[in-house]
């Protein structure tokens, strides 16, 4: 009888951290934390007649909550209260690229520890970025707008975050899209 309530607590325990080990939220990894320079090689005319918003210069990721993103309070309210926003996305977009072009995936699971995805939004399309960490721990990716006057994201731009120092800017958390 002891060995039967034995196997039974030990399948008990088991099923319970596999649940569990199911349910967790994806996290930021914590040696991503700290500020980084934004930089885009270039901002196509087609995004700004769409009105989409120019990343700020500086972001800040914090491993607070799982991760959350934290913007120049300057660039947040620059458009005016309420109109620009800025998330960190750690479930993967339906959305990938390949070969330079949009394709919808349907899996969605959480991003590998070196990967991210930030989204940039002022009331029209957003501006989006998927990551990949670099040895240096900069981040290196490709900015897109998925809009009908961007058919499969195109143009599609390489976008950079540089670690660096945060320095005295006053940074807020942005609402989420």
């Amino acid at each position: 009888m002891a060995a039967l309530r034995s196997r039974l607590s030990l399948m008990l325990a088991c099923s319970l951290v596999g649940l569990s080990a199911c349910s967790l939220k994806p996290v930021l990894a914590p040696t991503a934390a700290g500020c980084y320079s934004v930089s885009l090689d270039s901002f196509p005319d087609v995004f700004s007649k769409m009105l989409v918003p120019r990343p700020p210069e500086l972001i800040r990721l914090d491993s607070a909550f799982g991760g959350m993103l934290q913007v120049p309070a300057a660039w947040l309210e620059a458009a005016g209260f309420g109109m620009r926003g800025a998330s960190l996305v750690l479930l993967r977009p339906p959305i990938v690229i390949r070969d330079m072009r949009l394709v919808t995936e349907r899996g969605m699971g959480a991003f590998p520890q070196d990967s991210l995805a930030l989204t940039f939004g002022a009331g029209g399309p957003n501006l989006n970025a998927l990551f990949r960490a670099d040895a240096s721990g900069d981040w290196f990716g490709l900015a897109y707008v998925v809009e009908s006057p961007t058919r499969e994201g195109l143009p599609i731009v390489p976008i950079q975050l540089r670690r660096q120092v945060c320095g005295p800017t006053r940074m807020a958390i942005s609402r989420t899209f």
